[in-house]
């Protein structure tokens, strides 16, 4: 027996929301780390961190992400998952004058 179209798409759906919710697994693993790494190189450089608040990607727009990219490309969400490089997100704050240099160090 044939799947439905709205099986499919639920199924389509459930592996993009396991995927994200495993990609922020990971990402809450390595965030103390890689936040600690990243707020040093910005202080050594004459900048700060900013917007920690939101450095995890939402779940939802994670799932959405996935999804879209998996249909855009015609890949799978598992594919799409390996290619995600934006679950976990910085920005760096540099003073107007130092700021070329800053991002080119």
């Amino acid at each position: 027996m044939r799947e439905s179209k709205g099986v499919k798409i639920l199924k389509f759906k459930n592996k993009a929301k396991e995927a994200a919710k495993n990609l922020l697994a990971e990402a809450r693993k390595a965030e103390p780390e890689i936040t600690e790494d990243l707020r040093s190189i910005a202080k050594s450089k004459g900048g700060v961190l900013s917007g920690l608040k939101n450095k995890f990607k939402d779940e939802n727009s994670l799932v959405r992400k996935l999804s879209d990219n998996a249909v855009k490309f015609n890949s799978s969400i598992a594919s799409e998952a390996k290619r995600n490089n934006d679950t976990l997100r910085y920005t760096m704050i540099f003073p107007t004058v130092d700021y070329q240099s800053g991002c080119n160090r």
